[in-house]
């Protein structure tokens, strides 16, 4: 959903107005709105991004379709997808035969290794899939294990990028976490306690 930057920016003025008592500096700061907007937008899409890339999937709406092929990986026993440029995270994933949503592992991870280590009964498996995103020379891409032969689905949660007319566009779910988390950081950007805005934005992500 798309949401007007300036207004996400006066929410965050807002919830730092109500946490005084946690800043000081903010005693001082009336006649600074301008300037604390301005620091807020700044910030807003750095926390956003943090947001939805950490937040529980429960809170992503129904995200894009991901398109494309497949490259199999035999010694791997597993199937190679080259991802878009504005992918942040997978929404759902499902495979030819699989059982249930994959896992997701990181890359590099002793379960990542076991995933792709291409033996019969250990690696991924249709009963148990795995996934992870890594970087490669052509850029980000999603491995699976098993592969999810061709009649595969997937959708993923694109970056919270600006559009021009001044927009942001983030999961409706996420709106009043992000913008607690850009509170912590104009907050520590001003010599504040950030942690408290931090936690609570935390508790909103789950």
């Amino acid at each position: 959903m798309v949401f007007e930057i300036r207004r996400l920016c006066r929410r965050v003025l807002e919830i730092l107005d109500e946490n005084r008592e946690q800043d000081d500096f903010l005693r001082e700061s009336d006649d600074a709105t301008l300037r604390l907007l301005d620091m807020a937008e700044s910030a807003l899409e750095g926390a956003a991004r943090v947001v939805t890339r950490e937040c529980s999937t429960r809170l992503l709406e129904t995200g894009h379709r991901l398109e494309g092929s497949f490259v199999p990986l035999p010694r791997l026993g597993g199937a190679r997808l080259l991802l878009p440029d504005d992918f942040l995270r997978l929404v759902s994933m499902g495979g030819e035969g699989w059982e249930r949503e994959p896992e997701v592992v990181e890359a590099g991870s002793e379960a990542y290794r076991i995933a792709c280590c291409g033996i019969p009964g250990v690696g991924g498996s249709k009963e148990k899939p795995v996934i992870a995103t890594l970087w490669r020379p052509e850029g980000m891409v999603l491995e699976a294990f098993p592969s999810p032969g061709e009649d595969w689905w997937a959708t993923y949660q694109p970056e919270p990028l600006r559009d021009r007319d001044g927009g942001l566009d983030i999961p409706s779910g996420v709106k009043e976490a992000v913008c607690w988390w850009t509170a912590g950081i104009v907050s520590q950007e001003l010599g504040g306690k950030g942690e408290g805005y931090f936690e609570i934005a935390k508790t909103l992500m789950q």
